[in-house]
């Protein structure tokens, strides 16, 4: 008699078959994805099933792999060759122990290639039981983690490259967590802040005796870790226990923040600069040494200067008061002179060369003691000026012909050349006249016999230039800075002769910087001199016109 399966149980068991074959599909879909090598063996250590990774490391098709040893194949994974893993090695005892004791085994393999490259594997190998619990297959993972370490490898040589920079610098570096904790310090840190067993990680800086008596600093660096408020220190003390001397410190502080921009921290750098305290200390004390040295010398020179304006108060009133009473004998004198000499010209008689001598040498002691009074009034500035309006060509005529006869007495042409057009100046006309007077003087004095003097005046719309040109025996170099200092001689014997006093071009200067000018000098040793007066106009000086 002939069974039959029912129809509705057929169809469930196609279903399962189908529902089977999908799990079994997508079972070995997902173990050939992997990246890991994996194999199954039994107790004879031959294999029952692999992934496409396990096959492709072996150089082996996935349907020849089944029945053969793992010890056979294992050894050309991946080209390492047969010193990789054989059945004499200690890892096959592990095999051994996972089927003995059913327990799962982790453990890392270091292999070389035959041209000596270098790589790391991840195994685990884990017990398949069956119902009864016990251990009839292995399964063997083999994870190539060559890549992992070569950068664990470089993180660390990076670390350590990181250390030995932080630990070069010759500054304090700690970083701190929130709560002030120091979770990393180089060793400069260790040596400034560490108690005497060294250690410093773990403890809390702002808890530290130097900071903790230090309020200011202290409150900087809870600002900090709270707000993320940088700060900079530049005077915490601290006593250091490795050289048990007293230090200081300069402190810089910033906050630290993840890649989400969240604080975690604060970075904290410290710089030793005692050398530099002590310095500035010793900067300061030198300081005010050399301040009371100066307060001191400075007291001294008050004096000193005290007694110089006194001699020089002596002296000028020792001039005013000789040039005042050398005048009124010089007057009786002269006075007498011209008395004698019109009594002999009334006599019809010839007049002595001698009273001729005695009168030029009187006028010449008369125009000295002008010179000094003028000298003694510039310096107690009791001079003043006089601005009247004055027309620069007819102050040289009148120059021309006050000291024409001096010219002729040598020959030497003397010339005022008319400008193009008027220059008008404000100033003291007398005083002018008197400057004018001691340039064109001293030009004829010093120009050869036969020779030439022009004097002229010009404008250049800014100022008003007066030029004394002569091709005399000119003046050195080396003298030219010095011709307008007070009784100064380029040829002291020369001005003898001459009768100069070596106060002319000293009080010329004075006039021309007293109305606002200066005189400049060109002058070529055998070629002449140009003197050349620069006034402004000073026309805003002169006094209102009365009605």
């Amino acid at each position: 008699m002939s069974t039959k399966t029912p129809p509705a149980i057929s169809d469930q068991n196609q279903r399962l078959e189908e529902l089977i074959a999908r799990s079994k599909n997508h079972y070995e879909q997902v173990i050939d994805a992997m990246t890991d090598s994996i194999c199954v063996v039994d107790h004879q250590f031959l294999i029952q099933s692999a992934n496409k990774s396990f096959a492709r490391a072996i150089r082996r098709p996935i349907k020849k792999i089944k029945g053969l040893s793992f010890f056979s194949v294992i050894s050309r994974y991946a080209g390492l060759g047969r010193d990789w893993l054989c059945p004499d090695c200690p890892q096959t005892c592990v095999l051994k122990d996972v089927f003995r004791t059913g327990r799962t085994v982790f453990f890392e393999q270091t292999a070389h290639t035959p041209k000596d490259a270098k790589y790391y594997f991840q195994k685990t190998v884990f017990p398949v039981k069956n119902r009864r619990g016990e251990t009839y297959q292995l399964v063997i993972v083999i994870r190539d983690i060559t890549l992992l370490k070569e950068r664990e490898v470089e993180i660390k040589r990076l670390h350590e490259f990181n250390n030995r920079i932080l630990n070069s610098a010759p500054i304090s570096i700690v970083v701190l967590d929130k709560s002030g904790r120091i979770v990393s310090a180089n060793e400069w840190a260790s040596d400034m802040i560490a108690d005497p067993d060294g250690a410093i990680v773990g403890k809390n800086l702002l808890k530290t005796s130097e900071i903790v008596k230090n309020v200011p600093l202290r409150e900087a660096y809870a600002d900090l870790l709270k707000n993320g408020k940088s700060f900079q220190n530049n005077s915490l003390s601290y006593f250091s226990r490795r050289s048990g001397q007293r230090k200081s410190l300069n402190i810089i502080a910033v906050p630290l923040s993840g890649t989400d921009g969240r604080r975690e921290g604060a970075l904290s750098m410290a710089i030793d600069n005692t050398e530099e305290v002590a310095a500035k200390e010793a900067l300061e004390k030198l300081n005010r040494r050399l301040e009371e040295m100066v307060l001191q010398r400075t007291a001294e020179l008050d004096q000193a200067n005290r007694q110089l304006n006194q001699a020089l108060d002596l002296k000028l009133k020792f001039i005013a008061d000789a040039s005042h009473e050398l005048r009124t004998p010089l007057t009786i004198i002269k006075g007498n002179i011209d008395l004698a000499i019109q009594e002999i010209n009334n006599q019809a008689g010839a007049v002595p060369e001698i009273y001729q001598v005695i009168t030029g040498e009187i006028d010449r002691l008369g125009n000295i003691i002008t010179d000094l009074t003028m000298l003694s009034n510039m310096d107690v500035r009791n001079e003043t000026l006089h601005y009247e309006k004055i027309n620069l060509f007819h102050l040289l005529q009148r120059i021309v012909r006050s000291l024409r006869v001096l010219a002729d007495q040598k020959h030497i042409i003397l010339t005022p050349l008319r400008p193009a057009r008027q220059v008008v100046v404000a100033g003291d006309e007398a005083k002018l006249e008197k400057l004018l007077l001691n340039i064109v003087r001293n030009a004829i004095k010093y120009t050869p016999p036969r020779g030439r003097v022009r004097i002229w005046a010009e404008s250049d719309g800014a100022q008003a230039r007066l030029s004394v040109q002569d091709n005399g025996i000119g003046i050195p170099d080396k003298d030219q800075p010095y011709i307008f200092e007070r009784f100064y001689r380029v040829d002291k014997s020369r001005s003898r002769e001459e009768g100069g006093t070596g106060l002319g071009l000293s009080i010329a200067k004075w006039i021309a910087e007293a109305h606002g000018g200066q005189i400049t000098i060109q002058s070529a040793l055998g070629k002449g001199s140009k003197f050349t007066v620069h006034l402004p106009f000073n026309l805003e000086k002169l006094p209102p016109k009365e009605n």
